[in-house]
C-alpha cells in the first residue's frame, strides 16, 4: 500500500492498528490524518486530508479497505 501524498510504502499484513488522528486550530477541526500502528510498534502516517467541512467519508473508506485485506487490524480514534 503506497500513503496518499506522504510516500508511505507498507504491507497490509504489516499494520497492527489503524486510525484517524484529528488536528484543531483554535478548537475548529482543520485535518484529519490515517496513522497505523505496525506490527513492529512503529507509527506511521498514512495519509491526511484537510476536511474544510467536508465529510471525512473517504478517511472511513480507506479504512476498511485496509481492514479487508487484513482482517487482523484493530480499527479505533487517536488514543
Amino acid at each position: 500500500m503506497f500513503g496518499k501524498g506522504m510516500g508511505t510504502i507498507i504491507k497490509y499484513k504489516d499494520i497492527s492498528n489503524i486510525y484517524q488522528y484529528v488536528h484543531k486550530t483554535n478548537l475548529v477541526e482543520d485535518k484529519r490524518e490515517i496513522r497505523v500502528e505496525k506490527v513492529s510498534g512503529e507509527e506511521i502516517k498514512l495519509c491526511k486530508i484537510y476536511l474544510n467541512g467536508k465529510s471525512d467519508d473517504e478517511l472511513i473508506i480507506l479504512m476498511n479497505y485496509i481492514l479487508e485485506k487484513n482482517p487482523n487490524v484493530q480499527i479505533g480514534y487517536n488514543r
